[in-house]
């Protein structure tokens, strides 16, 4: 045998090391972009969302630096396995969506759906807000739904859907459309859902309720420089809502149980 050459078993220690290196390093990217991410999304919660002052019309400083962040790292990304260059985008986007979560509603993913109909008080203090602040929510992610339509992965920007079905429904006040939406899937789709999709649709309707908790409702004055499309939701919609959506997990809750 030649010089050098590997024998079969050196050559399977080697590929087996090989892989395991590789391993190692998709991990620790994943790590220090989603490290980072966290970083800068921290920066939202200096952010006041239930402001005095008109809407903006540009996206907030700390979005302006996540989508030149994310822009740098996508393109150094391009040379490495497609599971990497998919992947990350996908995992980094998810992350903001969840930290967005966590900030209006005060707990985690992981929190929510061990937590009360009405929420417990969770991993951070939650950021009170009105429609100013949810325009201006909506104006970042425009931003980053715009970013994340031009990049190569199909439908990333489906990643920020459920913070954007929440923005939305806030922004034309069909919160009691939401309340008739969530009647019909119980009554068609949850006897047949699987008992760890339950628990995650149960626990992310508490954490809307925690997140509704949150609303302040605009003076009349205030309110009358919003935009003609939003419509500044009083503190008793919101509070019927709010009671809607707690018996649709009590009833939820009760047949998952029988």
């Amino acid at each position: 045998m030649m010089q050098g050459r590997l024998t079969g078993g050196r050559c399977f220690q080697a590929r087996l090391l090989f892989r395991q290196t590789q391993s190692i390093c998709e991990d620790t990217i994943f790590k220090l972009v989603n490290q980072k991410i966290q970083l800068l999304m921290a920066l939202a919660l200096d952010v006041d969302w239930a402001p005095s002052t008109p809407p903006i019309s540009e996206p907030h400083d700390y979005v302006t630096d996540v989508i030149t962040y994310l822009t740098t790292t996508f393109i150094s990304l391009q040379k490495l396995p497609s599971s990497i260059r998919e992947n990350v985008p996908v995992a980094g986007f998810t992350l903001i969506t969840e930290y967005y979560m966590e900030i209006f509603s005060g707990i985690s993913g992981s929190g929510s759906s061990s937590s009360g109909s009405g929420g417990s008080s969770g991993s951070r203090r939650a950021c009170r807000f009105n429609m100013y602040g949810i325009c201006n929510l909506s104006c970042d992610l425009k931003a980053l739904e715009h970013f994340a339509k031009a990049q190569a992965v199909p439908n990333l920007h489906n990643a920020f859907r459920n913070i954007r079905q929440i923005v939305d429904m806030l922004l034309t006040g069909k919160i009691l459309d939401l309340s008739s939406q969530i009647k019909l899937e119980m009554r068609t789709n949850f006897k047949n859902t699987e008992e760890s999709d339950k628990i995650a649709s149960i626990g992310e309707m508490k954490r809307l309720v925690m997140i509704l908790g949150n609303y302040k409702t605009l003076k009349r004055k205030e309110a009358n420089i919003l935009p003609i499309e939003v419509r500044n939701l009083s503190s008793r919609d919101v509070s019927n809502a709010m009671k809607r959506l707690k018996a649709k997990i009590r009833a939820m809750e009760k047949r998952g149980a029988s």
